[in-house]
């Protein structure tokens, strides 16, 4: 399946009311993805003041949300 748009390795749900069964679980992993994603997001921009209003080019952002990442998981625990 080739999905245009979104740019190369960016998956996009597939759209539609009449969806085959094969589309419609694509799209439920592509939700269940992002959502996963999107909780780590959240869990670490009320965490750490700083991830919430930044405005550095993402090349320097990658340690920091890297170094930040590892704090909450040390602090959390893993699940």
């Amino acid at each position: 399946m080739v999905v245009y748009g979104a740019g190369i390795g960016v998956h996009t749900p597939l759209k539609g009311r009449d969806l085959g069964s094969d589309h419609r679980a694509y799209n439920r992993v592509l939700t269940g993805m992002r959502a996963v994603g999107e909780r780590a997001n959240a869990v670490l921009t009320q965490r750490w003041m700083a991830l919430r209003h930044v405005s550095l080019s993402p090349s320097r952002l990658g340690g920091i949300v890297v170094g930040a990442l590892v704090l909450t998981t040390l602090e959390r625990g893993t699940r």
